[in-house]
């Protein structure tokens, strides 16, 4: 059902394949541990006052919903790291973790994260189309909402789920997970999995659709922008052009009287003040081209940081997508579910890559903020 490690399927192949299962986790704490500084460094820079879009205040949070889904992650080495974890995992704080926190909590985490990405995505294409619906909501309220919504999604949890006591002596009890009298029926089975299919669906298929159609948009836009822009500036030099005939004729007009010598010297001066508006006007003109390359730069950076990211989010969910639905059907080897909870773990520890290469703003407060760490130390 959720993103890290399913005590369910472990407790299921604990006995055969416990070493399997040690070293994944191993694996997956090493990476978290990764993700704990890299998300913690974005955290960094996105507070930083330049970072004006709203974007960054979205990007922001996702960063700190990674920052506790790989905190989570770590701690899952106390329960999950096979044999040694055994009494860990069935005491009574170690399925408390599994169910509120590894189960519950990480799947409300997941779920918030796709809805920002579709968000974030959603809200770049109408924009691109000159639609402000979205631009215009304040994001902590959006975030709130989404939140909110991530929490009561997966709140059937613990309609379908629990923590069941066993017995094993008088003085001795065990602990593990199992299903509520709901959760054993046909419908109460089907709850976590459509769950789950839904916002496997939600980041496989709705936001590459989204992601696809900006894409397409922008560049029509910024083909429209060109051409726009092309025309505006053959008009602007036709104008002057037609300004600067204007003016000598003016001046030949009056000076017609005058030696062919003073004409020429008063022609000559009436090119050269045409000519320095014109020079004028060009530096104007570059002034407004090089703000409107910067602008365009800045718009093309931030969409293009936002298509990456959420193509890596879908590449990353996808060996979960494949495990999860192939194990609705048939039995899968546990080494491909440790790939895929690998594959996430990655996901949501190596986006800082993407915010460095693609994003100049990031790069550069990044850059700063490490020549005044070196100057510190």
């Amino acid at each position: 059902m959720n993103q890290s490690f399913n005590s369910t399927t472990i407790s299921s192949q604990q006995e055969e394949e416990d070493l399997s299962i040690s070293w994944s986790t191993v694996a997956v704490t090493v990476i978290c541990s990764f993700g704990v500084l890299t998300n913690l460094i974005n955290i960094a820079v996105f507070l930083n006052p330049s970072l004006k879009d709203a974007t960054y205040r979205f990007m922001l949070s996702k960063s700190v919903v990674e920052l506790i889904y790989v905190l989570i992650n770590i701690f899952n080495i106390l329960v999950y790291c096979g044999a040694p974890c055994d009494s860990n995992f069935t005491s009574f704080a170690g399925q408390v973790f599994n169910l509120g926190f590894s189960s519950y909590f990480t799947s409300c985490l997941a779920i918030f994260g796709v809805l920002i990405e579709n968000f974030i995505s959603l809200k770049r294409l109408l924009l691109i189309k000159n639609k402000r619906t979205l631009e215009n909501m304040a994001p902590y309220r959006v975030l709130l909402t989404l939140l909110i919504v991530a929490f009561l999604y997966y709140a059937p949890v613990f309609l379908v789920q629990k923590i069941n006591e066993i017995p094993i002596s008088r003085s001795l009890k065990i602990y593990l997970p199992g299903s509520t009298d709901l959760g054993q029926t046909s419908v109460g089975k089907l709850i976590l999995p459509v769950l789950t299919g839904l916002r496997i669906v939600l980041t496989v298929v709705c936001l590459p659709i989204i992601n696809i159609i900006s894409l397409i948009e922008f560049r029509k836009y910024m083909r429209r922008k060109e051409s726009v822009r092309g025309s505006s500036m053959a008009s602007s030099r036709a104008s002057q052009l037609d300004r600067i005939s204007r003016n000598n004729s003016s001046i030949v007009n009056k000076n017609d009287e005058v030696s062919m010598r003073v004409l020429r010297g008063s022609v000559a001066g009436g090119d050269d003040r045409s000519i320095g508006r014109c020079s004028e006007a060009d530096a104007n003109r570059r002034g407004n081209k090089n703000k409107n390359t910067r602008d365009y730069r800045a718009i093309l950076n931030i969409n293009r940081m936002v298509l990456l990211i959420s193509t890596f989010y879908i590449l990353g969910s996808l060996p979960y997508t494949i495990y999860f639905i192939c194990s609705q059907f048939i039995s899968v080897p546990f080494i491909y579910a440790s790939v895929a909870y690998i594959a996430i773990s990655l996901m949501h520890g190596t986006n800082i890559f993407i915010y460095y290469l693609f994003n100049n703003q990031f790069n550069q407060i990044l850059n700063s903020y490490f020549k005044k760490l070196c100057i510190f130390f």
